[in-house]
């Protein structure tokens, strides 16, 4: 009998309890292109990244019809995951946050047909939180000095449909329509393999947060594009881990590194386009707000 090569190789990581990836990989039955030995013309690769008890063993009885990778230790997002996209056989590639789930009659392929534009590195489709609201971070521009200054300083939640205060999450833009954006969010984004031999994986210096912006942004010098696509939505649901944990140590690693690689996103990138000054004034910014947002998290923390 022979095997067809898959359209889409989906990557899935899996750090620590498994909970959300096996109520994710569940959803997957909500695909248009199911069959009975599971999701038709798709390659499922789930990556343990060193838990202390990997579930993959568990999860290959549920699911056999995913293929597993047990990583040592925990190498980040980017590491992770780039041992996943380093498996894959598709031509395309989509990275998958364990805690998405699919809706009932989700057709995930449809979005391929997107790519018969040669330019398209990505797709992304629209990321909703349980609420039924957009998870802002699948539709975002790039973090410039000024974006970041009005994102951070909430200019651009007082005024959402202006282009000079909303750049960061460009909340202008019709968001029922399909159209090029900047950046997207790694919890669910489609690449072609093409487009990643050329600009390279995930930068794995990015351990948790912004490598997928800086990704979008190294497509984008290349000449490649990203798009915004609702024809498609998955649920997101979002801080399942991380800044949600009830370990304090893991939550404030995982607050400063929000707030740190956006510093690191801005050195990589913007060392030589802005003055000194620009990108000083910047991290101050970002590390006053870092610090605030830790006293309040602890304080909410302790009141638990």
């Amino acid at each position: 009998m022979t095997i067809s090569k898959p359209r889409l190789s989906i990557i899935l990581l899996n750090y620590g309890n498994s909970k959300w990836l096996e109520k994710c990989l569940h959803s997957f039955h909500n695909l248009e292109h199911w069959t009975a030995n599971g999701p038709e013309n798709i390659e499922v690769i789930v990556v343990d990244n060193g838990s202390k008890t990997s579930p993959l063993a568990e999860l290959s009885q549920k699911f056999p019809w995913i293929k597993t990778i047990q990583n040592e230790k925990n190498l980040g997002f980017a590491g992770g995951n780039n041992v996943g996209i380093k498996q894959a056989t598709a031509p395309f590639v989509m990275l998958l946050n364990s805690d998405t789930e699919f809706k009932q009659n989700t057709d995930l392929l449809a979005l391929l047909e997107k790519f018969s534009d040669e330019k398209l590195a990505v797709v992304t489709p629209r990321l909703e939180l349980t609420n039924g609201q957009l998870d802002p971070a699948c539709h975002r521009g790039f973090p410039t000095p000024w974006n970041a200054l009005m994102y951070y300083s909430g200019v651009a939640k007082l005024f959402p449909q202006a282009k000079w205060a909303a750049g960061y999450h460009l909340s202008w833009l019709d968001l029922k329509k399909a159209h090029e954006i900047e950046a997207c969010s790694g919890a669910a984004m489609i690449v072609r393999q093409a487009a990643i031999a050329e600009v390279g994986v995930l930068d794995e210096d990015f351990f948790m947060y912004a490598e997928d912006i800086d990704w979008c942004y190294r497509f984008a010098q290349a000449g490649w594009k990203t798009l915004y696509d609702p024809e498609v939505t998955i649920i997101h649901h979002k801080y399942k881990s991380g800044q949600q944990t009830a370990n304090w140590e893991t939550k404030s690693k995982t607050i400063s590194a929000f707030y740190d690689t956006m510093k690191q996103f801005m050195d990589k990138h913007y060392r030589r386009k802005y003055p000194r000054v620009i990108l000083f004034l910047s991290f101050v910014m970002i590390d006053v707000l870092k610090k605030w947002k830790m006293h309040y998290e602890r304080k909410q923390y302790a009141s638990k």
